[in-house]
């Protein structure tokens, strides 16, 4: 480092760096009013910070850059690229990957051997399922992806691995089968609420029952996002969903959906139209229409928490939560015949696994219905055989 006095009497730092792409000699500055033992210590600290910021931009070689230092660089990019419950899923996971592996693992270190043993470990050890692994594998690639990017590492390793994932076919069958609501399951949830006084909980899964919108969408639904068209249909605009936000301590309403598909119109039913209208009444364009029993947004864990003690008191052996009544809107229209395209553009999916095997199995009464239809069709057959 040295200095350079300026016409106005202020002193100027300089400091010299090579950049790695051209191969050429750059400057830094930093400027103060005087030269002092104070002020070069301060310089040298701010100069070696821009220098380092420089080659963070333009280094294209491996680093000896630590996984926790890598992480929190990727997580502070994808807070403004990433959805808030994406983020949410991503953070969680990389900050759980960073307390098991330590604060001192070297990302170019790290091989595929270390990385199928961790996510096997994961697996039959910690008894995660497949689907939450490979959400886990998913953020790590995330994140070592942008160390490629951005020149702290050559490669990303994530890619290279070769995971057993357990054999959940059996698990899955039974999985779909408890992933929605046959009708007479569906009125229990109902009269225990009436029973007990909860409409606040009523109407929102019978919403959800009649919209297939998510939770999150249900309680960000605004009073402006109910809308009739030129044709006289009702819809509800889904454009966001609510999340807590750590920083400013509220709840409040994302910018835009879930995902691009999961931005959408949903055509009302009379039923459904009604519920909205009863809601929307005496509130103010920008309220969400939804709210509890104490006048308050909608939370994903009280009303989860809700469900349980009716899980239990109703004695349904389906996991009770606000999915199921979305699973159920699918294997509803399953039933009426629906194309999946169109399902699927109704609820947000550009495409779900889920939703295309709710949609596959069929209700029992579907199932019964197709039976009686194949039994009259082999009866004309054999009526037309006689002779």
């Amino acid at each position: 480092m040295w200095t350079q006095k300026l016409k106005n009497g202020k002193v100027s730092f300089r400091e010299n760096w090579k950049n790695p792409l051209t191969g050429k000699w750059q400057q830094v500055s930093v400027r103060y009013a005087k030269d002092t033992r104070r002020t070069r210590k301060e310089a040298q600290l701010i100069l070696d910070e821009k220098i380092r910021k420089k080659l963070d931009g333009v280094q294209n070689n491996n680093t000896d850059i630590i996984f926790h230092d890598l992480k929190n660089k990727y997580l502070k990019l994808a807070k403004k690229q990433l959805s808030p419950t994406s983020y949410k899923l991503y953070y969680s996971n990389l900050n759980r990957i960073d307390k098991d592996w330590g604060k001192g693992i070297i990302v170019k270190n790290i091989t595929n051997q270390f990385l199928n043993k961790y996510f096997e470990g994961l697996l039959y050890n910690r008894g995660l399922s497949n689907g939450a692994t490979k959400v886990c594998i998913h953020a790590l690639s995330s994140c070592f992806n942008f160390g490629v990017k951005y020149g702290y590492i050559n490669q990303n390793t994530v890619h290279n691995i070769k995971i057993s994932f357990k054999n959940e076919a059996q698990e899955k069958n039974a999985e779909i089968q408890n992933k929605y609501l046959e009708d007479s399951e569906f009125q229990k949830i109902l009269k225990f609420c009436d029973k007990h006084k909860r409409k606040d909980v009523k109407d929102v899964v019978l919403w959800i029952y009649l919209t297939g919108m998510r939770f999150g969408e249900v309680a960000a639904l605004q009073k402006k996002n109910i809308f009739k068209d030129a044709d006289g249909h009702w819809y509800a605009t889904v454009c966001g969903t609510l999340y807590y936000d750590s920083n400013l301590k509220k709840w409040i309403k994302s910018k835009n959906a879930k995902s691009a598909a999961g931005n959408r119109e949903v055509l009302l039913s009379d039923e459904a139209l009604q519920l909205a209208k009863a809601h929307c009444k005496n509130k103010k364009a920008d309220e969400f229409i939804f709210k509890n029993r104490y006048n308050r947004v909608w939370q994903t864990t009280s009303l989860d928490v809700y469900l349980k003690k009716v899980q239990s008191e109703t004695h349904i052996r389906k996991r009770l939560t606000t999915h199921i009544f979305r699973h159920t809107h699918v294997s509803k229209l399953a039933d009426m015949g629906i194309p999946l395209y169109v399902i699927q553009r109704r609820v947000g999916h550009g495409s779900s696994r889920i939703t295309e095997q709710i949609y596959l199995h069929v209700t029992k009464h579907a199932k019964n219905n197709l039976a009686s239809k194949l039994e009259s069709f082999t009866d004309s057959l054999r009526i037309s055989g006689k002779k």
